[in-house]
């Protein structure tokens, strides 16, 4: 991004290239989107959770994970998308 401004008018986060790293797609108001792919990476220290619910909550929404390590606790909820990420 350089130093430029933009006007962003959504976001979405996910791992678009599967290199178990959270990249970010910004949607620019009158501009083109953006991809921030995260290309430093985590060294594949990301657990993505795949929810599948039932006919009526097909993307699990609402649903809870909680994950404890020796590193310590996470906690997430499922609030519109079916796929979490922890890392």
């Amino acid at each position: 991004m350089g130093g430029e401004r933009h006007y962003g008018q959504g976001v979405a986060i996910g791992d678009y290239n599967n290199d178990g790293d959270v990249d970010i797609a910004i949607n620019n108001h009158g501009d083109y989107p953006e991809l921030l792919r995260n290309d430093g990476g985590n060294a594949d220290h990301c657990l993505e959770v795949l929810l599948i619910g039932a006919k009526s909550n097909r993307d699990g929404i609402g649903s809870s994970l909680k994950l404890t390590s020796e590193n310590g606790r996470a906690h997430r909820t499922v609030q519109g998308r079916h796929e979490l990420y922890v890392g």
